[in-house]
């Protein structure tokens, strides 16, 4: 589960949508793993299939700024352990969705967003002396699907 705050500005066919502070909570302890993600501001351009109609599909894209961190401490053999996978940066987003409602003053919407990371993010091995060892690279995009409640 994760929790944001945004603001989208419509007209008939378009619409701007600004959202900050969108984050995805770590859920596990200290040293196990699991995941975090999110983006601390986005900027996204909409277009509306139908804009006449109370209930359309819209699709669109975007830039946001956003860091994610997965995994957790893995010890490869006696005495290496490497570290949580983790990086920040610029990320691209592709966004489909639907809106209900659009003809009252409470919108409802449900999307999904691939967002697309301009950046690898790194996990490093450490000896047992606490000397880095290797530091690895992946590419890691995500798939986010959003329910949204707006006036």
């Amino acid at each position: 589960p994760a929790l944001g705050f945004g603001y989208r500005a419509e007209l008939d066919s378009f619409a701007i949508d600004v959202s900050f502070l969108n984050f995805q909570i770590r859920t596990s302890n200290y040293g196990s793993s699991g995941a975090s993600a999110g983006s601390l501001l986005k900027l996204s351009g909409l277009y509306f299939l139908n804009p006449k109609a109370n209930l359309t599909g819209y699709f669109g894209g975007g830039l946001s700024y956003g860091h994610r961190s997965f995994g957790g401490w893995n010890y490869r053999t006696i005495g290496d352990y490497s570290t949580h996978w983790e990086g920040s940066g610029l990320q691209g987003e592709l966004t489909v969705g639907y809106e209900l409602a659009r003809a009252t003053s409470l919108r409802l919407f449900v999307q999904a967003d691939a967002v697309l990371p301009f950046y690898e993010v790194t996990s490093a091995t450490f000896s047992r002396y606490g000397l880095v060892t290797t530091t690895d690279h992946r590419y890691a995009p995500s798939l986010v699907v959003s329910i949204g409640v707006g006036r």
